[in-house]
């Protein structure tokens, strides 16, 4: 793992991770199981930021992509 993120409304405890798998893993902290698991970058995931409101999140990655998730349906 090399960045944890907290998703913005208290009401949901959903932590996220991204690391050098290439991987966007979203975990539920009530139940501790992950929720999904994501591969859609080539290269290492570098950053990760959710919109004001938590209905995005966005990923940035070694290979120079962005993307813009919705995070209800995690679909791009």
């Amino acid at each position: 793992m090399t960045k944890l993120l907290f998703h913005p409304t208290p009401l949901k405890l959903h932590l996220i991770s991204v690391g050098e798998d290439y991987a966007i893993r979203v975990y539920d902290l009530v139940v501790s199981a992950v929720l999904k698991s994501i591969v859609a970058h080539t290269e290492m995931v570098t950053s990760i930021a959710f919109s004001e409101d938590g209905s995005n999140l966005i990923s940035a990655a070694s290979d120079k992509k962005i993307i813009i998730w919705d995070y209800a349906s995690m679909v791009k």
